[in-house]
């Protein structure tokens, strides 16, 4: 799948931002930065990943970061279907 929502999004900088924005995400603790999309919606986020992701699993955390800072993360609560 290649859409996912997360909630208890937590930003390092503490800022918001209002707008999408390109950054790089990782799904698992070991798996390799991917392009992505994150739509941020307060307190929970939209993430459109430019490539499929495998075995996207609702309550695992989702890292996002710009090169290599990380910005957020949240909880992975599912899929975005019908994107």
């Amino acid at each position: 799948q290649d859409s996912i929502w997360a909630s208890n999004v937590n930003y390092i900088s503490g800022f918001i931002p209002s707008q999408t924005m390109e950054v790089n995400a990782k799904i698992r603790y070991k798996a390799s930065p991917s392009p992505a999309i994150v739509t941020p919606h307060g307190d929970w986020v939209e993430i459109k990943f430019h490539e499929p992701q495998r075995a996207i699993t609702p309550g695992q955390a989702v890292v996002f970061y710009a090169d290599n800072e990380v910005l957020g993360g949240g909880v992975i609560e599912g899929l975005l279907l019908d994107q």
